[in-house]
């Protein structure tokens, strides 16, 4: 193949019939280890499973040549280079200076991310992953290839930077479309209006009072990590003064530019905390805070400041404009003739399929992932907006009808798109289940928010779910709900900010037990008593109380630690040793440790693994302030059936010398319809 003087210098090829780009159909340069990559895709997939083609190739034989590679311009290189953090590149670069490594090799290796993607279809979903080793194991760079069904957008000048006037005139065409055509969008016009906004003028911003203004209006809202800058905040020494004006000299970087942003896309006010909530003023604090629903719902657009991990950063980002640029990759299967030529948008450069090569985990990374993504309180302001926008090393923009950024303005192909669990499920539960395991993973800078911090989400739901809120739950199904377990346990909260039955009570994250499914239940609520700590169920809650109709409690004591992670831990009940495989899961550190009498309470149990079935319950502690009243301490799960052990248990279930005495509970109450004893107690 001829080479330009200038492609030859750099070792690379210009594209024959493989690799497009955006300029006017003009070619993509790519390295000869990527070229190669894509000349020998088909001979490379062929000697593989067909319904599972999976191939490897040798890429750079260093990280230094793989740089270099991506320095002259490789597209390929440049997007696997953009994935790697920072300290992974200097990782690699230590381990070759040093000769810590016996090699230091990159590969490629390509896989089928659908079973559709058979080397015969070539349709399905491909994944090209590379291998960085490093000197505590190997860091991954995965782009996916997706079937491009759409042409290219018309060429864009990507900038160096996301502050750019072709980037902003991006987010406001995104705006408009969505004003004009998402019914969906459209902010909600229910409930009170927010207390103050600041007004963005020429004359410099001020802040207001809603109840100054007439007519109806548009406002925008700011998403922001407030970390250890001391920021300008609203306090009441101030309040006169920042009404008159706010100096703009004194604002952090990320509010100038989130002032720049609303002025841009045409809208005269904003939102921003720390300047419309008095921050000395506890009452005013509490009663903002609780309106989170109303601020956020009512937006007519969120500005998210992903990246900063605090105001001195700002929105915008410098990039390489490549790590933007969307690249498509042709795969030449004329060789196969069964497999039909597709329609090439880009005319007739290819027979075979088009891909859109791109960072598989970009979505999830600029956003979920980001230093603001993993904020708490912005979960809640992220579910709560109608539109989002996005600002991290390009634009994101998210709606209730489209999610898209720069790379695909149009629309960002459902592969690369981050799901977050199951937040778009249509069942109550599960939707709230997603939402709750989302915002036990982010982090509070102050836990004592817990409640408030997911309080806006919580009001937001209430219409939908026609249901009572109580302490984190909904009080339709709350047996299904309360099987919850801590996935690493840590310290108990003190003083306690919740009742130990709601999850709010821990500072672990937490996850639904599968058991949850399983019916029928063996406990029944029948009393929820709530009492808030200000006027609102949905903030701090200063007491909660369940009343439980439950079969026998059986009362035990801890044996040793197992001595495996995989191992189950010992029990001791009527001065016997119990060996029944139960798996206890602790909602705090201290409880592992517990040296008093504790309860079992079975909760319920799957009987489609035969007539014993596998138990799910919760381990409690008596609180020794009334009769029958516990305090949660974690789950159980007894998950053997061999006959020893199943043995064992029925034992522990139906001797009368295992099961508490009638004292333990705080009332009898009458049979079950199967003749069991049937007994009352409180949680708290």
């Amino acid at each position: 193949m001829d080479l330009d003087p200038e492609c030859r210098e750099l070792g690379m090829h210009k594209r024959n019939k493989h690799v497009c780009d955006q300029e006017s159909h003009t070619s993509s340069r790519v390295c000869e280890k990527c070229r190669y990559i894509f000349d020998n895709w088909s001979p490379a997939t062929d000697e593989y499973d067909q319904d599972h083609p999976y191939a490897e190739w040798r890429h750079w034989g260093n990280i230094l040549a793989f740089k270099d590679a991506a320095s002259k311009g490789c597209h390929l290189c440049i997007l696997f280079l953009s994935q790697f953090e920072e300290s992974e590149i200097e990782d690699a670069e230590g381990a070759m200076r040093n000769d810590e490594m016996d090699t230091l090799s990159v590969l490629a290796q390509c896989e089928p991310m659908t079973q559709s993607a058979t080397r015969r279809s070539g349709q399905g979903c491909w994944s090209l992953t590379l291998t960085l080793p490093l000197s505590d194991g190997p860091a991954l760079s995965m782009l996916s290839m997706s079937p491009s069904f759409v042409a290219l957008e018309p060429y864009a000048d990507f900038s160096t930077s996301t502050m750019a006037k072709p980037v902003l005139q991006v987010a406001k065409s995104w705006l408009g479309d969505c004003i004009r055509s998402h019914s969906a969008c459209r902010p909600s016009q229910h409930g009170p209006n927010p207390t103050r906004l600041i007004e963005v003028g020429t004359d410099g911003p001020r802040l207001i009072l809603w109840a100054g203004i007439c007519g109806p209006i548009s406002y925008a809202t700011l998403s922001h990590c407030w970390g250890s800058l001391k920021i300008l905040r609203l306090v009441k020494s101030n309040f006169t003064q920042l009404q008159q004006k706010i100096p703009l000299d004194e604002l952090c970087q990320t509010f100038q530019d989130a002032l720049k942003i609303t002025e841009e896309v045409g809208i005269s006010y904003i939102w921003i905390d720390s300047l419309c909530i008095i921050q000395d003023d506890p009452e005013d604090w509490n009663r903002e805070a609780l309106q989170m629903a109303v601020v956020y719902g009512r937006s007519s657009i969120n500005i998210s400041a992903s990246k900063a991990t605090d105001g001195s950063m700002g929105l915008f980002a410098s990039r390489n404009p490549k790590s933007v640029e969307r690249l498509q990759v042709c795969l030449d299967w004329e060789k196969w003739d069964t497999f039909p030529e597709v329609p090439d948008p880009l005319g007739d450069i290819c027979k075979g399929t088009l891909y859109d090569c791109a960072p598989l985990f970009m979505h999830k990374r600029c956003i979920s992932e980001s230093p603001l993504g993993k904020r708490a309180w912005v979960l809640q302001e992220r579910i709560l907006s109608h539109r989002s926008l996005h600002f991290s090393s390009q634009l994101f923009w998210e709606c209730k009808e489209r999610t898209a950024c720069e790379t695909f303005p149009g629309w960002l192909p459902g592969i690369l798109r981050w799901k977050d669990g199951n937040i778009e499920a249509e069942d109550n539960l599960e939707h709230w289940f997603a939402i709750v395991w989302l915002y036990t993973r982010c982090k509070l800078t102050f836990t004592k928010d817990k409640f408030v911090a997911i309080s806006g989400i919580a009001k937001s739901l209430q219409e939908r779910y026609h249901d009572e809120y109580v302490a984190g739950f909904w009080r339709k199904d709350l047996e299904r709900q309360l099987l919850w377990y801590s996935t690493r346990p840590t310290t108990r909260p003190s003083p306690p900010r919740a009742p130990s039955w709601s999850w709010i009570s821990t500072d672990s994250a937490v996850n639904s037990h599968p058991a949850a499914e399983y019916r029928p239940y063996l406990i029944k609520v029948l009393h929820v008593k709530i009492i808030p700590a200000g006027n609102s169920v949905f903030g701090n809650i200063r007491h909660g109380v369940l009343r439980i109709r439950c079969g026998y409690l059986i009362p035990f004591t801890l044996g040793s630690k197992p001595t495996s992670i995989n191992s189950h831990r010992q029990i001791f009940s009527g001065g016997r040793m119990f060996s029944i495989s139960l798996v206890f899961m602790w909602d705090y550190i201290e409880a592992e440790e517990y040296s008093g009498q504790l309860y079992l309470l079975s909760a319920c149990r799957n009987r489609a693994t035969g007539v014993t079935g596998w138990y799910w319950g919760y381990v409690l502690e008596p609180t020794s302030l009334e009769k029958g009243q516990y305090r949660r301490l974690g789950t159980f799960e007894s998950v053997s059936d061999a006959k020893e052990t199943v043995e064992q248990r029925l034992e522990l279930e139906n001797s009368p010398q295992y099961k508490a005495p009638d004292s333990a509970y705080a009332e009898l109450v009458p049979n079950d319809e199967f003749g069991k004893k049937q007994f009352v107690i409180t949680l708290i």
